[in-house]
């Protein structure tokens, strides 16, 4: 053994595919060495257990330790002694519950314990505040806790092969996320995902494979475009990607047969989207905060549209085609261009409630008497003409 023993003077010991069943006394022992010691490979051996009276504590200077392909079950609390460790491989070993020592590794960067039989992740996670990369593929984890989110560092999260299928709810809202988890693509039951206030850019096309989601949020984010794998999800009936950069919505989303409920305000759109006007299910739409010049007569499509939302945009007249939308309930076009309304007011016989601040009307207009069901009117302007009543 002292021939492998004697790499400890490059501050590495390499003891990979040796056949042990134990860590060498020579190793554990020998504490002048230990203290120099930065990196332990002691992966694809036969070891079962560390002994208890190891003293991690000589190991103060380690930094990357791997024990990948034995037959673990357990660590001994003296793990939580290596705290400038930050590399921890741990694959391939028989736990089946996450050792907890680990989470006092408080400088640990990357952590894998793919290939195991762990059932759950203990709040304590959260604790790992450095940590970058995560591998839990191939175990047999059913839900994850809500503190795993809380790890702001985190960069990747590997979670495959595992049996996710009872999450319904992932919530991974005001948080750092530059990415989604590849893994998302196995939560074949997940239902609802809310990633507002991240940095997304784009989301990966498997999330088409999250076949029953019905709820999506993906608000305040740095989107530029619908995410392609959105629009086959025929399941959502909520979808929220307001406060990004998206300038125009592709055609696909006309396949969103089932959407209830549409917001895409604060975006930098200036066509209303034609698509929008096929989803014949719509009944919430907010298009409010973009730079939108004029409304399609499609939009007459919309037949069960009962809240429409197309306040601060740059609509100089006030689109004839919205007279047409009778199950239409709240119509909100504050802070645009309109000055005057159109005949034929009266059709919208289930509004209930009409904003027109700050337009461009010169004075009250009369149409709005006409409507009979109006229990909320909001009609005032603080620059400019001022409407006379």
């Amino acid at each position: 053994m002292n021939e492998e023993l004697c790499q400890i003077t490059n501050a590495t010991v390499n003891l990979d595919g040796k056949s042990l069943k134990e860590i060498p006394e020579e190793l554990m022992f020998d504490e002048n060495s230990l203290q120099n010691l930065r990196s332990l490979n002691l992966n694809n051996n036969g070891i079962s257990h560390l002994p208890n009276e190891i003293s991690f504590g000589d190991l103060a200077a380690l930094e990357v330790l791997g024990i990948s392909a034995n037959k673990l079950t357990f660590l001994p609390k003296s793990m939580a002694n290596l705290k400038n460790l930050h590399i921890l491989n741990l694959d391939s070993n028989h736990f089946s519950y996450f050792p907890r020592e680990i989470c006092c590794l408080a400088n640990l960067i990357k952590l894998s314990l793919s290939g195991n039989r762990l059932v759950s992740l203990p709040k304590e996670v959260s604790e790992m505040v450095n940590l970058r990369e995560l591998s839990l593929n191939e175990n047999k984890l059913t839900f994850l806790p809500r503190q795993l989110f809380d790890l702001s560092n985190l960069e990747e999260l590997s979670l495959h092969g595992n049996h996710l299928t009872a999450l319904s709810e992932l919530l991974v809202d005001e948080n750092l996320l530059e990415n989604l988890p590849e893994g998302m693509c196995h939560l074949q039951k997940l239902a609802v995902l809310k990633c507002s206030g991240n940095v997304l850019k784009e989301v990966p096309i498997e999330i088409s494979k999250c076949t029953l989601l019905t709820a999506v949020d993906l608000s305040s984010n740095r989107l530029l475009r619908i995410p392609l794998g959105i629009c086959s999800l025929v399941t959502l009936r909520h979808l929220n990607l307001s406060c990004n950069s998206v300038c125009e919505a592709m055609e696909d989303i006309a396949y969103l047969t089932n959407l209830q409920h549409l917001e895409l305000s604060s975006n930098k759109m200036t066509i209303f989207p034609l698509q929008i006007c096929k989803l014949q299910n719509l009944q919430y739409l907010d298009l409010s905060n973009n730079l939108i010049e004029r409304i399609p007569t499609e939009i007459m499509d919309l037949k069960n549209i009962e809240v429409l939302l197309l306040q601060k945009n740059k609509l100089p007249i006030f689109p004839t085609a919205l007279c047409h939308l009778n199950s239409l309930l709240v119509l909100d076009l504050t802070d645009n261009q309109v000055s005057h309304i159109p005949a034929g007011m009266q059709k919208l016989g289930n509004l209930k409630e009409l904003k027109l601040s700050n337009n461009h009307f010169k004075e009250f207009p009369l149409e709005l008497c006409e409507l009979a069901s109006l229990e909320r009117l909001i009609i005032c302007q603080t620059s400019g003409l001022k409407v006379r009543f």
